[in-house]
Order: C-alpha cells, then sequence, then structure tokens
C-alpha cells in the first residue's frame, strides 16, 4: 500500500512528524475501535486505521527521526480550537495553515469543523486538502455537500487529495464528492471514484449481512 495511502487513512499528509501519526492513532481507535464506539459498523474503518498506523510505526521505527518528531509535537497540544482556527484563517504563510488545519483534526473534536469549513476556501490547495483530510479523521456527518462542492470547484490537486481520502478512510463525508468525481473529465479520477463507490456498495453488503 503506497504511503499516501497509509497517512490518508489516518487523516496526514506524508511527512508529517511521527508523534502526530500516534497522536492520529489514539484519536481515531476512541472513535472507531467497536468496543469504543459500541458500533459494529465502525470495525472495518478501525481495521483500516490499525493497518496504516502499524504499517507507518514499522517504517518509523527505522527512521533517525523519532527525537525531532517528539520536539515538534507540543505544537498541537499547546493550542486551543480557537487558537488553530485564527491560525488557519489569518496566517500569511500557506504551510502553518495546512498544520493548523491538520491539528484540527488531530484534536478530536468535532466542533473543528466550524474553522475546517471556512479553510477549504483556503486559496492554496495544500490547505484546502488538510482540511479535506481532517474532516474525514473526525468522522463527521456534516460537511458532505460542500465537501462535493470543493472537489467540483477545485484543480486536480485538492481533487486527487479528495479521492485518496475517500480511498483510505470509506469515509461517509466524501461520499457525495465521488459521486461528483464518476463524471470527472480525468479518466483515472473516474475510475477510481467508481472503485471506492464499488467498495463502498460491497461493504454496505457485508454489514446488511452481518445483521
Amino acid at each position: 500500500m503506497r504511503d499516501e495511502v497509509l497517512f490518508a487513512a489516518l487523516g496526514l499528509e506524508p511527512g508529517v512528524p511521527s508523534a502526530e501519526i500516534k497522536r492520529a492513532y489514539r484519536n481515531l481507535t476512541l472513535r472507531f475501535h467497536p468496543d469504543a464506539s459500541r458500533n459494529p459498523a465502525t470495525a472495518r474503518r478501525f481495521q483500516r486505521v490499525s493497518r496504516a498506523y502499524k504499517s507507518l510505526n514499522a517504517a518509523s521505527s527505522k527512521d533517525i527521526r523519532p527525537r525531532l518528531a517528539a520536539a515538534l509535537a507540543p505544537l498541537a497540544r499547546s493550542m486551543d480550537l480557537f487558537e488553530l482556527g485564527t491560525r488557519l484563517a489569518g496566517s500569511g504563510d500557506p504551510s502553518e495553515r495546512a498544520e493548523a488545519a491538520r491539528h484540527l483534526g488531530l484534536s478530536g473534536k468535532r466542533s473543528a469543523w466550524l474553522f475546517l469549513r471556512k479553510g477549504l476556501s483556503d486559496p492554496d490547495p495544500r490547505v484546502v486538502a488538510a482540511c479535506v483530510r481532517s474532516a474525514a479523521a473526525l468522522g463527521l456527518s456534516q460537511g458532505a455537500g460542500e465537501l462535493a462542492s470543493v472537489y467540483a470547484r477545485s484543480g486536480a490537486e485538492v481533487r486527487d487529495a479528495i479521492l485518496e481520502t475517500a480511498r483510505a478512510t470509506g469515509d461517509g463525508i466524501l461520499a457525495l464528492a465521488v459521486e461528483a468525481a464518476c463524471s470527472d473529465e480525468n479518466l483515472d479520477r473516474r475510475l477510481l471514484a467508481m472503485r471506492i463507490k464499488l467498495d463502498a456498495s460491497r461493504r454496505a453488503d457485508d454489514q446488511r449481512a452481518d445483521l
């Protein structure tokens, strides 16, 4: 499995510090582990999260960067949602705005959507992509229509990020965006969108069979 898919399953982009990978895993485990969610339907999502974390954790254990990652980790803990939202909305540096969006997703708080929603209109595609990944990581039920609109108005980088996130997470918040992608002028995106829809249909069938 490609690194992009592994990171996307955790709501992250490639290259983030290992401490953030661990934090994302903890947050997603609390949300999607069947024992925590008390919903058997989250088991598949948890399996994706667990596989991604194990693969990335194995890779990072061979890396020389863990201590650097640990030094960078306090940023997310040192800011509350309002501070992160302010940075997402007001920083002049796109990298800082994207980082703020990522940490909003790592917060585990669904109220972060209030800030991520505004970030979807950011002029920099990296920031928009970070907001999309964070929205999926938070498991939000609202926002599906807005993310479909983002897909429709965005360029290749954001469209690819949306489909990669949908493929990695299977999150329903991206279902309408995937539907829009089935009419994309790019053949590769259309085929990927159709594959994602087929996988979602199979998962739904399996869940009904388990009832």
